[in-house]
């Protein structure tokens, strides 16, 4: 199954189900990786996809690393979904819990 390209949402808000109130400060880059480019839509949303603009085959594998997330403050879960859009599209998601008046923050791992 060819890969045309990922798409990451990061939840923005002030709320306990979103992760940041601050989506302009983050980026998202590949590692290692300069056949891939990364573009931002704003609020959150990013696209990771072949610079060639050719679709990618099976077993290639990416690191994604995402910086510059300033966490809200309010306790809760954020879902941050990794969706790779191949025929049928697969969605991946990472639940993230916050804790007000720390610095802790959990994949659940």
């Amino acid at each position: 199954m060819a890969c045309s390209h990922l798409d990451i949402s990061i939840p923005v808000g002030d709320g306990a189900a979103e992760l940041t109130t601050a989506p302009e400060l983050i980026t998202v880059t590949v590692s290692g990786d300069s056949r891939w480019r990364v573009t931002s839509s704003g609020n959150g949303h990013f696209t990771a996809a072949p610079a060639s603009g050719e679709p990618v085959g099976k077993g290639v594998t990416l690191t994604f690393l995402i910086a510059g997330v300033v966490i809200n403050t309010v306790t809760g879960t954020s879902v941050v979904t990794v969706t790779k859009v191949t025929d049928p599209t697969r969605r991946s998601q990472l639940q993230v819990t916050k804790v007000a008046g720390s610095d802790a923050v959990s994949n659940g791992s």
